[in-house]
């Protein structure tokens, strides 16, 4: 989490960083690339960590494109839409 090069820092002080803000309100909204970055890791070692995380909430806050600050509902993603067969 500082402007130190993440080949100076060990996989555990990278891991610590990456639970550091995702055990945050606020940061734990951001997506993984976002906190990858802040941490100086990739996106690959922030979202198992984020996924071992038990996750209590259904909305994730972004910033869009225009500056505005926004929710979005991410209950459904992943999960597969019940199909209803008829016979006629």
């Amino acid at each position: 989490m500082d402007a130190e090069p993440a080949a100076w820092h060990t996989n555990e002080d990278k891991r610590k960083a990456v639970l550091t803000l995702l055990n945050d309100a606020e940061w734990t909204a951001w997506a993984d690339r976002e906190i990858a970055r802040i941490c100086g890791v990739g996106h690959q070692m922030v979202a198992p960590i984020r996924s071992s995380l038990v996750v209590t909430t259904s909305e994730r806050t972004y910033t869009t494109r225009h500056g505005t600050t926004a929710t979005m509902n991410v209950e459904n993603i992943g999960k597969r839409r019940q199909v209803t067969v008829r016979i006629s």
